[in-house]
């Protein structure tokens, strides 16, 4: 197996691609698409390989993305190095490593590592920061600050107006100070 590069200015009927297209060759055939590097701008972009560079247009899409996606729907299995941005509109991806999703409404399915800043931003495991009016995550190791904050586990500090944090024991109402509280919670234990 070789990979062979392609000077890639193709347009499109939804947009167009500027940049450098990579392909894997097997025994003379090419053509397993693998990879672009460069600009993608239209009105609908879906890329079912990795993207180096920019995607921009209403609608992206990529299995990863290492650059910036800019849009009104921004989605990719893998975000890496890299930025979701929209408004108003939905960041949407599997795993965020070492970017952020800034926009409306921010989704990482697993886990983030990294920045979610919107109004609404939810994630299963967030290893960084969460602000924005409404944030969830079941498992938080890092800073919540919004108006509504709540976290099942980790170690974590979350700064506003209601702040939940989930606890296996069943609690009596004067003891829910340990799962609710006004402008501060925190835990600094794996399971609170």
């Amino acid at each position: 197996m070789t990979l062979e590069y392609r000077i890639d200015g193709l347009f499109e009927e939804w947009g167009m691609r500027l940049g450098l297209s990579e392909f894997e060759t097997k025994e003379g055939f090419s053509d397993r698409y693998r990879a672009f590097y460069g600009l993608q701008a239209g009105l609908s972009l879906n890329d079912f390989g990795s993207v180096y560079g920019l995607q921009a247009s209403v609608r992206n899409g990529a299995n990863s993305i290492t650059g910036l996606q800019v849009g009104w729907l921004n989605g990719a299995d893998t975000v890496e190095y890299g930025i979701q941005l929209n408004s108003p509109g939905l960041n949407y991806c599997d795993h965020l490593k070492y970017g952020a999703q800034i926009g409306f409404i921010n989704e990482t399915k697993e886990s983030a590592y990294g920045v979610q800043t919107g109004v609404i931003n939810s994630t299963d495991e967030l290893y960084g920061l969460q602000t924005g009016l409404v944030n969830i995550t079941k498992e938080c190791y890092g800073l919540q600050t919004g108006l509504f904050c709540s976290a099942k586990k980790g170690k974590f500090l979350q700064l506003g107006l209601l702040t939940i944090r989930d606890t296996e024991e069943k609690l009596p109402w004067y003891k829910l100070w340990k799962k609710y509280t006004p402008l501060i919670g925190f835990s600094w234990t794996k399971e609170n």
